[in-house]
């Protein structure tokens, strides 16, 4: 297949998916919102409410978070199909 119809993930902007696909992933690790805050030092309170959806965090935020709990960030932002 030529790179020209390769099918790509799509990408995701939707903060609820976004939110719910890094909590999967912080209770797969099993580690709590606390020590995903301590980590990557962005505010309990800004984890709680990435994870619910409320806010899109920036994307350095979303990469210490994705270091953090060791995926990659387009298992975060990309619909894989």
């Amino acid at each position: 297949m030529d790179m020209t119809t390769a099918k790509r993930p799509s990408m995701e902007a939707n903060p609820k998916v976004i939110g719910a696909r890094i909590r999967t992933f912080r209770q797969k690790v099993r580690m709590s919102q606390q020590e995903l805050s301590y980590v990557t030092h962005i505010s309990t309170n800004s984890i709680s409410r990435i994870e619910r959806g409320e806010v899109l965090p920036s994307i350095p935020s979303l990469k210490k978070i994705t270091d953090a709990l060791g995926v990659d960030i387009t298992d975060i932002l990309c619909n894989h199909q």
